[in-house]
């Protein structure tokens, strides 16, 4: 079989439809193509080697390519394609993309759209999506957010919260209940609202049940009625400015798009009569297609847009009140722009290398000779069958000779159906109902072992058998000589991506050299494996996972403990090509934690360092995450301090003992009996700071107290409460409630040290340099649910952060409760100890009582002030 180069890019799907970025040169390479620029993935990953790898690495291990042209590209291709739409039909509304957050939240998928599409919306289906974007769009707060889904209390309050501090958010109204209590709370001068209806026409795709009467979202017709009186009771018609509905995903029912339009038009006409003047708008939702596997027709882009177009211009006639089109396209903007760059490091193989026949060729011959046309393989069914299963009483050598048979009698049967010229081959087969005689004889015969896993890259293989083309980086100018199957490293059968759909070719029939078929004329049916240019002897050989940046990387399994690949952002600008690291942490806490090891006086040490986090700008009076998705703020205090020594603790006796109070910079450890209380001593800590206009950030569940503390604070003398609710101050709930020791397998699961201490990091720096920082930690839930290493690690990079910004720390721990080992390491990180124990505590408690500034027995009270260098010794 002659083979060309448009061969190859056809049953590789490049260079056309929405692999249109990837080509193949005239070494057979595959190739990068951004802004008129190629760049090919032998080139990428010697740059990903030289730049990341130390030199010591024979190879680059598995990784996600990121490339957010690719975003931009999608963008202006769908706004050219609407806009040629409405110019062709004469439509007189506009286009309105909006970009939903839960297909992909990386900051680079956010902050590229942001940045190159200044009209461009976004959407948040939950409290802490809204959460991403008022953090995203802070210096951009009149662009669009459209809130969707079940909206609580939480939700609905986040929502208020940020109208009134200036965003523009329209919300979705799904259900009565969601709409009364958004009628009740948030000020009605304020709203934007649209109604989510349920489209009662069933659009066929792969998620075809987000329409219809049955579907989980929008209005039933009885709830739709039900709303329109209730907003016409309360006088807020006028607030209604869109209807929304979603028809699914990977549309390419289009007649069933056209019925979808058509019911959201009638019911748009239908609100317009009844007086809601201010509805201009239809959110038609998603699902433009991808074409994963290049069997979709390659204008299936242009036929959604004109199909949309036309049926609107046709319904509603009257151009005054044409709405404008909105589209909540995510799948279509982001999934080319992430591919999945694997390292395989093993080939295997199904059936032995041997080629001795001398034993089978008669019986392969006979075999054959029954096969005189396509249907005929029904003639092998018996002896196939026999050939599978090994009799119980055969030895090694016997199995062996039935696998080298097995082998050159499936190559023969391939060839032989090669060589009918029956063009419909393929299709009598199906029709004969002999599936499974005919995947076992095109079943691949080679394993690549992959250095990734499934479960953390293309989860959606597994969950709704998306599919995902995989091309060979190399040696694609050739005949593939053969399919081969993907598997990853997890111990798990399903950690398998092994799947070949042949495109459609009306020309021939393309086939490997030993006899899967690449192409179809007429009949759809799929194959396992991926075709592969040459069988790799030499390791590490690498392959391309395309198309993988829509929801990959929002859902995930942490599958065997095997961490998310690393990520490399790719770019072409001003002639060159860039690389450059990115964080996989989520958009809020992107900052990533470096640990070097060294070999100091024959121990290893691992020093640690926290760089810089993502360049944003600092976190001022800002509604933010935290780990448990709480919202915090940062207010400004307008009250004079009370001491006026900078360094005070407000504690005269313990100011004298440390030589004048407590310096920037300090780590302090307070021991606690856990019989005593010891919020009093906390509070005039924290009273003092405030009072000094210093940033707090408190940790653990100090804030699930406050309410205890402030009933046993005296009042009047010091009154925390207005600080509390107007200082400088953030709570930061590590586990959102104290945690006891049972439950400290389950959360320790959850936890992520990364995130905990970017985290505190950001909040630090959200309060400038200007301000000095205290942060407090109750440290007895950390020891009950880390385990003994993660524990020092977590607390040994907080003490590294607090003097690297200049900050103070307050770790409390009941010293009876922790390991002795453990408390003498905590002790050599410290630069400050203090023991609070049950035989000063009840004299401690009167000073309280008294004036402000009391005197502090100073009995049994420790500190030191050692600076030590932070490390972990292996």
């Amino acid at each position: 079989m002659t083979w060309s180069l448009n061969d190859s890019k056809l049953i590789y799907g490049v260079d056309q439809n929405d692999l249109y970025f990837l080509d193949i040169n005239d070494q057979g390479e595959l190739l990068l193509k951004l802004k008129d620029q190629s760049i090919s993935f032998n080139e990428i990953i010697n740059l990903v080697k030289s730049q990341f790898n130390s030199s010591s690495l024979s190879s680059v291990p598995s990784f996600t390519l990121r490339i957010p042209q690719l975003i931009t590209e999608q963008i202006s291709k769908l706004n050219t394609c609407f806009q040629s739409a409405i110019h062709q039909y004469q439509y007189s509304g506009n286009f309105q993309g909006i970009y939903p957050i839960k297909v992909n939240s990386l900051s680079y998928v956010l902050e590229t759209i942001k940045a190159n599409s200044p009209s461009y919306a976004f959407e948040a289906g939950t409290v802490n999506e809204l959460d991403v974007l008022l953090s995203l769009l802070r210096d951009d707060k009149t662009r669009m957010i459209m809130c969707n889904g079940v909206k609580d209390s939480d939700y609905i309050d986040k929502i208020r919260g940020a109208l009134n501090d200036g965003y523009s958010i329209v919300i979705s109204l799904e259900s009565c209940s969601e709409s009364t209590t958004i009628l009740d709370l948030i000020d009605h001068d304020l709203l934007k609202l649209a109604l989510r209806i349920k489209p009662y026409p069933t659009v066929k795709s792969h998620w075809g049940s987000s329409s219809g009467r049955d579907s989980k979202f929008g209005l039933s017709i009885h709830e739709f009625k039900r709303i329109i009186n209730l907003l016409e009771k309360r006088g807020v018609k006028d607030k209604v400015i869109a209807i929304h509905a979603h028809p699914g995903s990977q549309i390419i029912d289009i007649d069933g798009l056209r019925f979808f339009v058509l019911y959201l038009s009638n019911r748009y006409l239908e609100l317009k009569r009844l007086g809601f003047t201010n509805l201009n708008n239809i959110d038609f939702g998603g699902g433009i297609p991808i074409n994963y596997d290049n069997r979709l027709p390659s204008d299936i882009l242009d036929n959604y847009v004109k199909t949309l177009v036309l049926t609107l211009k046709e319904t509603i006639t009257d151009s005054d009140v044409q709405p404008n089109i909105w589209i909540e396209a995510g799948r279509f903007l982001t999934a080319p722009s992430s591919l999945i760059i694997v390292e395989t490091i093993a080939l295997y193989s199904i059936f032995p290398s041997e080629e001795s026949l001398n034993d089978h060729k008669a019986m392969i011959s006979s075999m054959l000779e029954k096969i005189t046309h396509p249907s005929s393989i029904l003639n092998l069914f018996s002896h196939w069958t026999e050939l599978q299963s090994p009799t119980i009483d055969s030895n090694v050598n016997e199995i062996l000779k039935t696998e080298i048979l097995m082998k050159h009698l499936k190559l023969a049967i391939r060839e032989k159906m090669m060589n009918f010229d029956d063009e419909q081959k393929f299709n009598r087969i199906f029709d004969l109902d002999l599936d499974e005689i005919f995947y076992e004889i095109y079943s691949p015969e080679h394993i690549l072992i992959g250095n990734f896993s499934v479960f953390n890259t293309i989860i959606d293989w597994l969950l709704v058998g998306q599919y995902f083309p995989i091309l060979p980086i190399d040696n694609l100018d050739h005949q593939p000589v053969s399919l081969a199957r993907l598997v990853d490293k997890t111990c798990d059968s399903d950690g398998e991506i092994s799947i070949y759909h042949p495109v459609f070719n009306e020309e021939k029939i393309l086939y490997t050299k030993d006899g899967f078929p690449l192409t179809v004329k007429d009949k759809k049916f799929n194959l396992m494996g991926f075709p592969i240019g040459c069988l790799p002897t030499n390791f590490p050989y690498y392959l391309v996972i395309a198309l993988t940046g829509a929801y990959q990387d929002n859902i995930k399994m942490h599958h065997n403990l095997i961490e998310p690949l690393s990520s490399i952002i790719i770019k072409h600008e001003n002639g060159q090509w860039t690389i450059t690291s990115s964080s996989q942490i989520d958009y809020l806490v992107d900052g990533v934690i470096a640990l070097k090891t060294e070999l100091i006086n024959n121990q290893l040490i691992k020093k640690i360092s926290v760089p810089k986090l993502r360049e944003a700008k600092p976190l001022v009076y800002e509604n933010r995450y935290t780990i448990t998705q709480k919202g915090f703020r940062i207010f400004k205090s307008e009250s004079e301090p009370l001491f006026t020594v900078d360094r005070s603790t407000g504690i005269k006796v313990l100011d004298n003992l440390l030589g004048g109070g407590i310096a920037r910079g300090s780590v302090v450890l307070v021991e606690i009996n856990g019989e005593i209380n010891y919020f009093p001593f906390f509070l005039t800590l924290l009273y003092n700071y405030l009072t000094l206009n210093h940033g707090v950030i408190i940790h653990s569940n100090v804030q699930m107290n406050v309410n205890r503390i402030l009933e046993e604070f005296e009042r009047g003398q010091c009154d925390i409460s207005d600080y509390l609710r107007d200082g400088n101050i953030v709570f930061l709930d590590k586990y959102n409630r104290s945690v006891t020791a049972v439950e400290a397998k389950e959360i320790r699961d959850m936890i992520n040290l990364d995130d905990m201490l970017a985290i505190t990091v950001e909040m630090m720096q959200a309060f400038g340099s200007d301000t000095e920082v205290v942060v407090f930690g109750d440290l007895t839930d950390d020891v009950n649910i880390l385990n003994e290493r993660d524990f020092l690690k977590l607390f040994a990079l907080q003490s590294y952060n607090i003097k690297e910004h200049n900050a103070i720390s307050f770790s409390f721990i009941n010293y009876n409760a922790v390991d002795k080992k453990i408390l003498a390491r905590l002790r050599t990180t410290s630069d400050v100890i203090i023991r609070l124990s049950r035989e000063n505590y009840s004299n401690y408690i009167e000073c309280l009582k008294s004036t402000t500034g009391a005197t502090f027995l100073a009995k049994n009270i420790e500190f030191k002030k050692s600076y030590p260098m932070i490390e972990i010794v292996e």
